[in-house]
């Protein structure tokens, strides 16, 4: 019996989904309450990223089903284009 090599592909990969980033100085992180509202580099309904693995695989809009926030991919970014 001849072994098979073993995939280098994990099972499993933390997906993460990104709706913008803020830069704040660390007065104003010690600041931060509840209620505060920290404003984001994105647009509401412009598309979020969806990163794999620490590399972003594709691109998204937020959609609603059945009272829990998903992800409607509707870009695949290419490798090396980010």
């Amino acid at each position: 019996m001849i072994d098979q090599p073993r995939s280098t592909v994990p099972e499993e990969l933390d997906v993460t989904i990104e709706l913008g980033r803020a830069a704040l100085d660390v007065r104003q992180a010690a600041r931060l309450q509840a209620g505060c509202v920290v404003p984001l580099d994105k647009l509401a309904g412009d598309p979020v990223d969806v990163v794999a693995g620490g590399r972003l695989v594709a691109r998204g809009e937020v959609v609603a089903i059945d009272e829990k926030f998903c992800v409607r991919v509707v870009e695949i970014v290419a490798e090396g284009a980010a």
